[in-house]
C-alpha cells in the first residue's frame, strides 16, 4: 500500500471498495438512495452523522450477502437554492430578479450548486463511503424527466388525486 497518508489510505477505500459493489452485483439488491442534501452548502457534522449511519446499514447488508450500489446525489430546487443566489446577488424581490434577468438568475443558481459538488465528493472519499464517480443532481433533465415519467405512469393509473387538508 506504500507510505499510509490519509490521501493514500482514500484511494485504497475507494478501489476497495469499487471492487467490492462490482464483485456482489450477482448477488441479490438492496438499494438505499444517499442523500439528497442541498447542495448550497459543505458538509457539516449533521451531514457526517448521516452518512455514517446510512455507511453502517450499507456495510452491514453487505456483509450479509446484498449487492449494495449507492446512489449519491444533491438537491438543486427550491428555496435554499433560490435563497442562496439573492443572497449573493443582493436581489430582495421578483423586480428584482426579472431585471437581474431570468436567464441570468437561473444559470447562477445551476453554478452555485456545482460549487459543492467537489466537498462532498472529497467528504465521501475520505469517509470511505464512495466512490461517487456516477452521481445525480435533480436539476438534471434526465432526472427531471424520470420524476415526470413516474407521475405520469401515477396519473395513468388513477393513484394520483386532488385533495383537501385543513391546514
Amino acid at each position: 500500500m506504500g507510505t499510509l497518508n490519509e490521501h493514500t489510505l482514500t484511494e485504497y477505500w475507494r478501489t476497495l471498495k469499487h471492487k467490492q459493489v462490482e464483485k456482489n452485483e450477482i448477488l441479490p439488491l438492496f438499494l438505499i438512495h444517499d442523500g439528497p442534501p442541498f447542495a448550497t452548502g459543505n458538509p457539516h457534522y449533521g451531514h457526517l452523522l448521516n452518512m455514517t449511519i446510512k455507511d453502517i446499514v450499507t456495510r452491514y447488508k453487505r456483509m450479509t450477502g446484498y449487492h449494495v450500489p449507492r446512489n449519491f446525489g444533491w438537491d438543486t430546487h427550491g428555496l435554499p437554492i433560490e435563497m442562496e443566489i439573492e443572497k449573493r446577488l443582493n436581489l430582495k424581490s421578483k423586480q428584482d430578479i426579472e431585471e437581474y434577468g431570468i436567464d441570468k438568475y437561473c444559470d447562477a443558481c445551476r453554478e452555485i450548486v456545482l460549487e459543492c459538488v467537489d466537498s462532498w465528493g472529497d467528504t465521501y472519499s475520505r469517509m470511505a463511503c464512495g466512490p461517487i464517480n456516477d452521481f445525480y443532481i435533480t436539476m438534471n433533465n434526465t432526472y427531471i424527466q424520470g420524476v415526470w415519467s413516474v407521475f405520469n405512469e401515477l396519473f395513468t393509473k388513477g393513484l394520483i388525486y386532488q385533495g383537501y387538508k385543513v391546514m
